[in-house]
C-alpha cells in the first residue's frame, strides 16, 4: 500500500512540475537527471538534419516524457514471458494458462519507471527514424498538420507498456505488409486426402472440410501436392490442421526446397481443426510445381492447404474510376457484364449481354473500397446496395468455375476487386476473398454467358476492357486512392491472424510480444491494430471508455484519426469507417483518445486535490464523447458542506460501487459536468481517503437529454416480481441463437426412431430458465434434447417433471462432447457448464429412465451468464435511500426462477444481491412490473 501511494505521489509531483515552467523542453531536460546526456545525444543527433521535422518530432517526444512512465522489474518481465509461452497454448485454455502461471508471480517485483530518466539516445533516434522516414514516404502527410503526426504516429509506445522495438517485430511477423502486394484471405484449396502421401493414415472427422483429414506422424510422413502454374508467381500457404501436442513444426519444402518451418500450436482436440495463415511469400515456378509437408516433430493431422493470391501491383498504375459510370466488355466475346437485379433472389448469376447503350443494367459503377481494391456495384445505389461478389462459406467458394454472384454490400473482401492494368483499358479482375479471377463462361447449349471464377489462364476470357459512360452520380469519397484510410485495408488484411482471449495482467503488453504472439484480449487487439497503422505513418489512436454506463467494466477500441483530427471507426476485424460494432447494448458515458502529450487542463484543475482517482493520475488523454454520441452538459448542486471544495466527480455504476467516469469543477455552489453520454444512471461524489464519497440523489439523463432524479416514495409501495440481478448481456451473442430449432425428443426406442417431439425452442434465449407444461398423456423411457443445425448441441441444464411434478432421474445418454462440455454437465445443477458438441451437427444429450414416464413439464436453460434467480441461492434486496447509501429492504430464499418483494418504495434505484454466490449485480428501475436496468 505504502508503495503504491509512493508511485501515485510521484507521478503527481511530476505531473504539477510539468505547469511549472514556460521553456518545455528545458523543463524536461532539467528532470532527466542523470539521462540527460542520452536526451541531449537525440538533440544533438538531429539538430542539423536535413529533414527538420526530426529535430522537432525529438523535441515533442522529449519535452512531453516527464509524465510518461512504465511498470518494469522480474514481476514485468515474468509476466510477459507467460503472455509469451501461452500463445503456444491452445486457444481455449491460453486463459486459464495465463492466469494460474500469474498468480505465482508477486507484484513486489515490479517498479516504476519513468521515460525521463529510462529512455536511451540509440532507442529514440531508431524510433524517430523510423516514424520520420515512413512519414516522409507516405502520399498523405501533407493532408495532416504535423501535431496530428506528433500525436498519433511518432510515439514509441501507445499507452503505459513498457517500451519496446515494437516496429521491427512488425516487419519480422509480417514482412509483405508495407509491400506492394495484394494478398487474397483465401486461395486454391488442396484437401489432404488427394495428396500423395507417405506413412500417413486417411481419418474421418466430422469438423473436416469433406469429413477427411490425413494424420501425418513425427519424423516418417510427409504429403505431397502437384500443382501445375500457367505463369511463375507467388502464392503464401494456409494451412487447416488439427494437433495435441506443443511445440509442433513442421518442414515444408517447395520444389525439393525448404521454403519454411511451421511452428504450429495444439488445437482443442485432434477432431477441432484450426487455420494458420503464413506471411512469407513462396515462389511457384510456371510449370509443374511440388508442395510437400515432411518432418513433424509430433502427430498432426491436416485437413487441407490453401495457396493464397500474391499479385504486385504499382501506386503509380491506380487509376481513379470513381468518377464515372462503365461498361465492362469480355475480350473474348465483346459482351458487357449486365446486372439484372430483377432475378436476384431466383437465379442469382450474373450474364453478359450484346452491348446496348440504352441497356442501363451494363452500366457499373465502380467505388474505391482502398489498398487497391474495387467494389463493382449496379449502377444505382439505393436501400439495396447490389455489386458483385463471391459465395461466402459454401463449399464452391474455393472451386474453379463457381459462378459470380450479385448481392448487397457487406463490406468484406467478398465483395472487393482487384483490376490489375494489362495494358490501355485492358483488366484482369481477381477477387481479394478467393483470389481467383473473373471469367466467362459459355454455356454449350444454350449459348448463354456468365461470369464466373476460375484459375489464371491467359485466356482472353479472364481479360476485361473497360469503357466509360458518364458521370457517376453516386460517387462515394471515403476511400481515396493513396490516402492513409485506403492504406488502412492493409492493416483489415492481417486482423484476422489474432486470436483472442481473455488473461488477467496488471502490465500493458509489450509491443514487441504483441506480434510475437498475435493474441490477446480486448486492448491488445486495439493496440495491434494501431501499431500496424503507426509503421505505416497512418495516423490512429486508442479510444477508450473507462467504464460503460449500463454494465461493469470498461473498453477500448483503434479509430484512424482523419486530416481535422477526428477519429474515425476501425474496430478489429472491420474495414475503416464501419460502425457495425457499435450497434450493440452497450452505453457510453465518457470517451477518452490517448495522446502523448499531456491534458494540462486536467493536470491545472486538478492541482490543488491532495490525491486523485486513478483514472486522472496521468491525463493523456483528450475528451473526445461528442464524436461518439449524444452528449449534455449537467449541473448538481453541491451540499452547503462541501462548498469549499474545488473538483466533483461525476460516476457510474460498476458491480458495487460507484466509479468516477469525469470531473468538473465547482463555481457558486455547483458542479458541472460536461459533454455526458444519454441513457444513463449517474452519482455524484467527492474523492475522500481514496474512495468516493457520494453526495445528493442519483440521477438519469434518459436518451433525450433530459435529467430526473430518482427519488424513492416511501409512502407509496409496490410489489416486485424478479427474474435476474443482473441484465442479460449475452443477448446479442453468436451463440444466443443456438437453441433455435433444437427439438425435445421423447421415445420408447433407444434410437428414438418412433420419437415425439414435445417442445421445440424457436428464436433467441434470453438467459432465464424456460418452464414448458407439456399435454402429452403418452409415457416415455427416452427423452432428450437434439440441438439444431450448426448448434453443436449447446444447452446447459434440462430437467424433466413428471405427472406428480417430481423431477425425474435416469441414466445420461446422448454423443460425446468436448472435454470441458461433457453431457454429464447438463444434468449437474450448474447452470454455467453445459454440453458443446465436437462437431456442429447430429448432436443430443438426454436420459434413458428405468420405465416409461408421463412427462408434464419441461425445464431447460441455454447458454447463459449466470444471473437469473436460482432456486435455493439467498437474495437480497437494496434501494438507495435518502441517507446517501443502499438501504436493506429484504432477503429471500429462492422457491422457484422467480423472487417477489412486497411494500417496496416505488419510484427508487434497486440492486438485488446474491449473497450465495457471484459477482455481478446491476441496479434497475422498476416500472409497469418489469425491472428496467440501468
Amino acid at each position: 500500500m505504502m508503495k503504491t501511494i509512493k508511485i501515485h505521489t510521484i507521478i503527481i509531483v511530476l505531473l504539477f512540475a510539468a505547469l511549472s515552467c514556460d521553456n518545455d523542453l528545458k523543463r524536461a531536460l532539467d528532470m532527466s537527471g542523470r539521462n540527460r546526456v542520452e536526451l541531449e545525444k537525440v538533440l544533438e543527433h538531429f539538430k542539423d538534419d536535413p529533414d527538420p521535422l526530426k529535430y522537432e518530432a525529438a523535441k515533442f517526444l522529449i519535452e512531453n516524457m516527464p509524465s510518461q512512465c512504465y511498470m518494469d522489474g522480474a514481476s514485468v518481465d515474468m509476466m510477459d514471458s507467460i503472455f509469451i509461452s501461452a500463445s503456444g497454448e491452445s486457444q481455449n485454455v491460453r486463459t486459464k494458462y495465463f492466469n494460474d502461471s500469474a498468480s505465482k508471480i508477486h507484484a513486489s517485483q515490479a517498479d516504476m519507471s519513468y521515460d525521463i530518466s529510462e529512455m536511451k539516445a540509440d532507442y529514440l533516434i531508431k524510433a524517430i527514424n523510423e516514424a520520420c522516414d515512413m512519414w516522409e514516404r507516405s502520399t498523405w502527410k501533407d493532408d495532416y498538420d504535423r501535431s496530428l503526426f506528433f500525436e498519433y504516429v511518432l510515439p514509441y509506445r501507445l499507452c503505459q507498456e513498457k517500451p519496446s522495438d515494437w516496429r521491427a517485430s512488425v516487419a519480422d511477423a509480417f514482412p509483405m505488409f508495407d509491400k506492394d502486394i495484394v494478398m487474397s484471405r483465401r486461395g486454391i484449396q488442396l484437401e489432404a486426402e488427394d495428396a500423395q502421401t507417405s506413412g500417413c493414415d486417411i481419418k474421418e472427422y466430422g469438423g473436416a472440410s469433406n469429413g477427411k483429414a490425413n494424420m501425418m506422424y513425427p519424423g516418417k510422413s510427409s504429403l505431397t501436392y502437384t500443382i501445375e502454374s500457367e505463369r511463375q508467381t507467388q502464392k503464401r500457404l494456409i494451412l487447416r490442421y488439427s494437433s495435441t501436442a506443443h511445440h509442433l513444426t513442421a518442414v515444408v519444402t517447395l520444389n525439393d526446397v525448404a521454403v519454411d518451418t511451421l511452428h504450429l500450436a495444439p488445437t482443442r482436440n485432434i477432431e477441432s481443426f484450426s487455420e494458420k495463415w503464413f506471411n512469407e511469400a513462396i515462389s511457384i515456378r510456371k510449370g509443374k510445381n511440388v508442395i510437400r509437408i515432411m518432418s513433424a516433430s509430433d502427430t498432426i493431422c491436416v485437413d487441407y492447404i490453401q495457396l493464397g493470391a500474391l499479385e504486385k501491383f504499382c501506386h503509380e498504375d491506380l487509376k481513379d474510376f470513381s468518377s464515372s459510370y462503365f461498361n465492362i466488355f469480355n475480350k473474348e466475346s465483346g459482351r458487357c457484364i449486365s446486372f439484372d437485379t430483377t432475378n436476384v433472389s431466383t437465379n442469382n448469376v450474373v450474364h453478359l449481354k450484346p452491348y446496348s447503350s440504352s441497356d442501363k443494367t451494363q452500366l457499373v459503377r465502380l467505388d474505391y473500397s482502398g489498398y487497391p481494391l474495387w467494389r463493382i456495384g449496379y449502377y444505382k445505389k439505393d436501400s439495396t446496395d447490389f455489386c458483385l461478389q463471391m459465395e461466402f462459406g459454401t463449399p464452391r467458394t474455393l472451386c474453379s468455375g463457381t459462378p459470380v454472384t450479385i448481392g448487397e454490400y457487406v463490406k468484406k473482401p467478398i465483395d472487393q476487386w482487384f483490376f490489375i492494368p494489362l495494358g490501355g483499358d485492358v483488366y484482369r479482375i481477381m477477387n481479394k476473398h478467393t483470389g481467383f479471377f473473373l471469367d466467362m463462361h459459355k454455356d454449350k447449349e444454350t449459348g448463354a454467358e456468365i461470369l464466373v471464377q476460375s484459375t489464371y489462364s491467359e485466356r482472353d476470357s479472364q481479360k476485361w476492357i473497360l469503357k466509360r459512360q458518364g458521370a457517376n452520380e453516386y460517387a462515394e469519397e471515403f476511400f481515396k486512392p493513396r490516402s492513409a484510410f485506403s492504406e488502412a485495408m492493409r492493416v483489415f488484411d492481417l486482423t484476422h491472424q489474432f486470436e483472442y482471449y481473455i488473461y488477467g495482467s496488471p502490465y500493458g503488453t509489450k509491443g514487441s510480444s504483441l506480434f510475437r504472439t498475435k493474441s490477446g484480449k480486448c486492448a491488445d487487439e486495439t493496440s495491434f491494430s494501431i501499431y500496424l497503422c503507426r509503421y505505416l505513418g497512418i495516423p490512429a489512436a486508442y479510444d477508450f471508455t473507462p467504464h460503460w454506463g449500463n454494465r461493469s467494466s470498461s473498453h477500448s477500441w483503434s479509430v484512424l484519426i482523419d486530416k481535422n483530427g477526428k477519429g474515425v471507426p476501425f474496430y478489429m476485424g472491420n474495414f475503416p469507417g464501419d460502425t457495425a460494432h457499435y450497434f450493440h447494448s452497450y452505453i457510453k458515458p465518457k470517451v477518452f483518445r490517448y495522446c502523448y502529450s499531456l491534458n494540462r487542463q486536467m493536470v491545472k484543475d486538478m492541482k490543488h486535490e491532495q490525491s486523485v482517482p486513478r483514472l486522472f493520475e496521468r491525463p493523456h488523454y483528450t475528451d473526445v464523447t461528442t464524436e461518439y454520441c449524444k452528449t449534455v452538459d449537467v449541473e448538481r448542486q453541491v451540499p452547503e458542506e462541501f462548498k469549499n471544495k474545488r473538483v466533483a466527480y461525476i460516476c457510474v455504476f460498476d458491480n458495487r460501487d460507484w466509479v468516477p467516469v469525469h470531473y468538473g469543477k465547482i463555481y457558486d455552489g455547483k458542479v458541472k459536468f460536461t459533454s455526458m453520454g444519454c441513457g444513463i444512471v449517474y452519482m455524484a461524489g467527492f474523492y475522500e481517503d481514496g474512495e468516493i464519497e457520494p453526495f445528493g440523489n442519483p440521477f438519469l439523463i434518459d436518451k433525450d437529454g433530459n435529467v430526473k432524479d430518482i427519488v424513492p416514495n416511501v409512502n407509496k409501495t409496490v410489489r416486485m416480481k424478479l427474474l435476474r440481478k443482473y441484465p442479460f448481456m449475452g443477448a446479442q451473442d453468436y451463440f444466443n441463437s443456438r437453441m433455435n430449432g433444437g427439438q425435445f425428443q421423447a421415445s420408447n426406442k433407444q434410437d428414438f426412431s418412433d420419437s415425439v417431439v414435445l417442445h421445440t425452442h424457436k428464436g433467441i434465449t434470453n438467459g432465464n430458465w424456460y418452464d414448458i407444461p407439456v399435454t402429452s398423456q403418452q409415457r416415455f423411457k427416452y427423452l432428450r434434447y437434439m440441438g439444431g443445425k450448426g448448434s453443436h448441441c449447446n444447452i446447459n441444464e434440462l430437467e424433466f417433471y413428471d405427472s406428480e411434478g417430481k423431477k425425474i432421474e435416469g441414466k445420461i445418454i446422448g454423443t460425446e462432447g468436448e472435454g470441458w462440455a461433457r453431457k454429464e454437465n447438463v444434468f449437474d445443477g450448474n447452470i454455467l457448464t453445459g454440453f458443446g458438441g465436437i462437431s456442429p451437427d447430429g448432436n443430443w444429450v438426454g436420459l434413458q429412465l428405468g420405465k416409461p414416464t408421463q412427462i408434464s413439464r419441461i425445464k431447460y436453460i441455454g447458454r447463459n451468464d449466470g444471473n437469473c434467480v436460482e432456486v435455493d441461492d439467498k437474495y437480497e434486496l437494496y434501494y438507495w435511500s435518502a441517507s446517501g447509501d443502499w438501504e436493506l429492504l429484504g432477503s429471500k430464499k429462492a422457491t422457484s426462477n422467480s423472487l417477489v418483494f412486497s411494500d417496496v418504495p416505488s419510484g427508487g434505484l434497486y440492486i438485488l444481491k446474491d449473497i450465495t454466490k457471484g459477482v455481478e449485480e446491476r441496479i434497475f428501475t422498476y416500472e409497469k412490473g418489469k425491472q428496467i436496468w440501468w
